[in-house]
């Protein structure tokens, strides 16, 4: 079933879905039809017509959601549902790209995107009926056109505002994230802005440490545009975030659908842009992000841990050079993602704060709902801890020394979000 569509609470598939199932109807809501595509190329045209007319964070715009879903979200087993809203006129009013993944028992709809996904945002016109309500309504209008069950709808990391327009799922009962997201203001002249946003002293020693490296091999910073420097970056990557995951105690699983993600986005016309940092003949350090707009959304980094070379901290000298080249550009906003880290306090200090919505379709649904709000305060309670958090990475790091025995690879490092 590719697609199957819903109107005035009916669904045309014949199916009576989850907003139908726990005994209570579906309300139309201000939505002349609700359709569910399972084939997110088939909502392409309303999708790119409200893409246009609306604030829409990166993440969810098609250029980035069709290869995350191709390279990363189908093997993860996650099963694509747009949904799009029309008014009685038929152009869409609202689109949701989420994806439908099973939980243990539970059928879970969540953000496309996953922990890869920054930012999670609807797309909604303006001058539509955004009550707690009319978006219930349209959840359970989605769920019952869905040829399939949906307990409990999960939105992770939301802004509570993109590019000055409030998020619409502020009207569901929601908690802070576990972590929010960081990010800079940028200006015009990169010197200014390093000078307004960092020591003297620490200034000093960047320049210190890029003169060290440069006395190892020619130093480098680029953007890779050709498949031949795409290549050369994502081997680098590979190795340096296998690596440190393995250190870490984290799966590595992902790393080759992400590689495939990023080679197929980075250069020419798509939406990331992959900088790297060369010494010599090899690359140090790497940062991948999404531009959109005056905005630089920092997803991924990685840097060699070898010594001769980390001790000059190469990624954070192409963390500085590529907010240099983000000022002298015209960008306003340098944001390095979600969670919290030294260098991002140091480099991205402006807090952007992050909720989380959980509203349930099932009574499934419900007994879960209750559950991961309770688990992800707790989570937050520990990543927001001064101690609880530092500690639980060292006991992760030592669980995984431990099962790699005296075979651990110190050699290279990268740096993802930890959820």
């Amino acid at each position: 079933m590719s697609e199957v569509a819903m109107e005035a609470g009916r669904s045309e598939a014949g199916d009576r879905g989850a907003g139908l199932r726990d005994g209570r109807a579906t309300p139309a809501g201000p939505f002349a039809s609700v359709t569910v595509h399972r084939d997110p190329r088939a909502a392409l045209a309303d999708w790119q017509d409200l893409a246009g007319r609306v604030p829409t964070t990166p993440y969810q715009r098609p250029d980035w959601i069709l290869p995350w879903i191709d390279c990363v979200g189908r093997a993860a087993g996650v099963v694509p549902l747009i949904v799009v809203a029309h008014d009685a006129d038929g152009r869409a009013q609202a689109v949701l790209p989420l994806g439908l993944q099973r939980q243990g028992w539970l059928r879970v709809a969540s953000f496309l995107g996953a922990k890869d996904s920054n930012f999670n945002m609807g797309l909604f016109a303006p001058g539509t009926d955004l009550s707690r309500a009319a978006l219930t309504a349209l959840l359970r209008r989605a769920a019952a056109a869905s040829g399939t069950t949906i307990d409990l709808c999960l939105f992770r990391n939301q802004p509570h505002a993109w590019d000055g327009v409030a998020n619409p799922f502020l009207a569901f009962p929601h908690q802070p994230s576990p972590s929010f997201a960081y990010r800079a203001t940028l200006q015009p002249d990169g010197e200014a802005f390093f000078k307004a946003q960092l020591s003297r002293e620490t200034r000093k020693k960047l320049r210190q440490k890029t003169t060290r490296l440069a006395a190892i091999g020619p130093v480098a910073v680029f953007e890779a545009r050709g498949a031949a420097e795409i290549a050369e970056v994502l081997d680098a990557f590979t190795v340096q975030r296998t690596a440190r995951n393995d250190l870490a105690g984290i799966d590595c699983g992902d790393i080759p659908g992400l590689r495939a993600f990023l080679a197929a986005t980075a250069g020419g016309a798509g939406p990331v842009a992959l900088h790297a940092l060369r010494c010599g003949d090899r690359i140090l350090a790497t940062l991948a992000g999404v531009r959109h707009g005056a905005r630089f959304s920092g997803m991924l980094t990685s840097f060699t841990a070898d010594a001769e070379f980390a001790r000059n901290s190469p990624g954070e000298l192409l963390l500085a050079e590529t907010m240099r080249h983000y000022c002298a550009e015209g960008f306003t906003m340098f944001d390095l993602g979600i969670g919290e880290a030294r260098y991002k306090a140091t480099y991205c200090p402006e807090a952007e704060p992050l909720f989380d919505s959980l509203v349930p379709l099932t009574l499934r649904g419900w007994a879960a709902a209750r559950a991961e709000r309770l688990r992800l305060q707790a989570k937050r309670a520990i990543k927001q801890s001064r101690w609880a958090w530092p500690l639980a990475l060292r006991l992760r790091r030592a669980l995984s020394s431990a099962r790699r025995g005296a075979s651990g690879r110190p050699a290279d490092g990268a740096a993802r979000r930890e959820d």
